[in-house]
């Protein structure tokens, strides 16, 4: 008898090693990583569980509504130094940094998109191949350390590296 392979209850992709269990409403379920694991719980909280699932396992959804900044757990972004606000050569920067802890393809989606939330982000990129990102920001609206504390607080740790834009 051959066994049945596992998958995780978020992405739908098949679960190698142990895996994270965490128990919902007195279920265990299994999840290919901790990101799968740490997202299944937002969307529970916020309501949005659904329409994250269908959007992870590929099926057709409604676009995904942003949540309220307080149930996500993001903070207003800070204000940037007068300095850098009016200056010409501020307008756009782009920078790029590593994400460590990404498993599954569902963990660069659900960065770029933690990412496209975040006030002055313009663009963002992330690969699970490479293991790099990349956001586009205006340092005038925001500040490049709070875009990626976003990103930290998904659970992945992160290290920046600047590039000209």
């Amino acid at each position: 008898m051959v066994a049945q392979k596992e998958t995780c209850a978020l992405c739908g992709l098949e679960v190698n090693g142990a895996g994270v269990r965490q128990e919902f409403e007195g279920r265990e379920l299994l999840f290919c990583c901790q990101g799968c694991a740490r997202v299944y719980q937002l969307a529970r909280e916020t309501g949005a569980l659904d329409q994250v699932l269908a959007r992870t396992q590929g099926k057709a959804s409604a676009p995904l509504e942003p949540a309220p900044a307080a149930a996500t757990g993001t903070a207003e972004p800070t204000a940037a130094p007068a300095a850098m606000a009016g200056s010409p050569a501020q307008a756009e920067r782009t920078a790029r940094f590593t994400v460590q802890g990404m498993h599954c393809p569902s963990c660069p989606k659900i960065i770029v998109r933690t990412l496209r939330r975040q006030m002055g982000v313009l663009d963002a990129e992330v690969s699970l191949e490479t293991g790099e990102g990349q956001v586009r920001y205006d340092p005038s609206r925001s500040d490049l350390i709070e875009i990626l504390r976003a990103v930290d607080g998904l659970g992945m740790g992160y290290r920046t590296q600047l590039i000209a834009s």
